[in-house]
């Protein structure tokens, strides 16, 4: 993992134990799913699972997004200060964050959602209104968490109002704006955590059953596990965490669903070609053929939700140099 990377698992945990100590509504709690409860080792008998089904919501829907404004000047969720509000999620950056790279993480996620095309089924208007009611928070910082330090740390000492934007806004990972000297890891940085956003607060409320993290017969993990147990998914890079299996098993569970996606999409080789050991699948085609479980449930859900944004406009947003 990257420093970067590192400091957001750091930042997720504590948002976490936030959301647990003060009652809110903040933190990844996902929908109650019953099934089959991960045990702390995190594994499961999968034997007793049954087969999970949906049904496509019967919802009206216009298919055009709304078109991207700039940031707006906001004090309404210190200490974030530029924000753009848009289709479900409310983008938030910090003051010493560029206008553009706000704007630009946004229409990162507009084309995510079917871009100029529109939305690409009604799963996706289900997929924005849940996350809308739940007024979702992604949180954009600049450099790495920890250069917010001393008086600038995330605290309600610091930045008054700051323990009731995280009570009242679900947030997974922060995104950080890369400093000029290093731009190489910015696409990544961008496209993961928006992701982890997407997954974590979204599609484990559209498909409670299959994107469960406390259900270990839900799809999700049932594939994360196939894909452990065949040697494609390392998770022992998260060890310093598995004392807290509930923290341990949601963050395990999240990972393996964002490289399953961008394998998906086939971007994975072009973004990310050296991912080992943690993912070791480089191909949609690899993914089909030694995964079968991850591409049925790509193939289920994503494809229907989410649009492929593709290497060349990550690239283009995000130039690594």
């Amino acid at each position: 993992m990257t420093n970067l990377k590192k400091a957001s698992l750091f930042s997720l945990v504590v948002i976490i134990l936030f959301s647990c100590g003060g009652g809110g509504d903040g933190g990844i709690e996902p929908p109650s799913d019953g099934g089959n409860p991960i045990s702390n080792s995190g594994s499961s008998n999968s034997s007793s699972c049954t087969p999970n089904t949906i049904t496509t919501p019967n919802i009206s829907f216009s298919r055009s997004l709304d078109p991207l404004t700039q940031p707006q000047s906001s004090n309404q969720y210190p200490p974030y200060d530029k924000i753009i509000d848009y289709e479900g999620i409310i983008f938030a950056g910090m003051d010493d964050v560029s206008n553009d790279f706000v704007y630009k993480v946004t229409q990162t996620y507009r084309e995510l959602l079917g871009g100029d095309n529109g939305m690409k089924s009604s799963w996706t208007a289900d997929l924005i209104n849940k996350m809308d009611d739940k007024s979702v928070l992604q949180r954009i910082i600049y450099g790495e968490y920890d250069d917010y330090s001393g008086d600038r740390a995330f605290d309600e000492r610091n930045y008054p109002g700051f323990d009731n934007t995280h009570d009242n806004n679900p947030n997974v990972d922060v995104i950080g704006e890369s400093k000029p000297i290093d731009k190489s890891g910015q696409v990544n940085e961008v496209i993961e955590h928006i992701l982890h956003t997407i997954t974590v607060l979204g599609f484990n409320y559209i498909f409670p059953e299959k994107y469960s993290y406390t259900n270990a017969c839900s799809d999700v993990y049932l594939a994360m596990q196939e894909a452990i147990s065949k040697g494609y998914y390392d998770v022992s890079s998260y060890d310093d965490i598995k004392n807290d299996s509930e923290i341990y098993g949601r963050i395990i569970v999240q990972e393996f669903a964002y490289w399953m996606i961008i394998t998906g999409w086939d971007i994975k080789k072009d973004l990310l070609p050296n991912s080992a050991p943690e993912w070791t699948i480089n191909s949609a085609t690899e993914m089909q053929s030694l995964l079968p479980l991850s591409h049925a449930l790509y193939e289920e859900t994503v494809k229907d939700i989410l649009k492929n944004p593709t290497s060349e406009f990550l690239l283009n947003l995000f130039p690594r140099s």
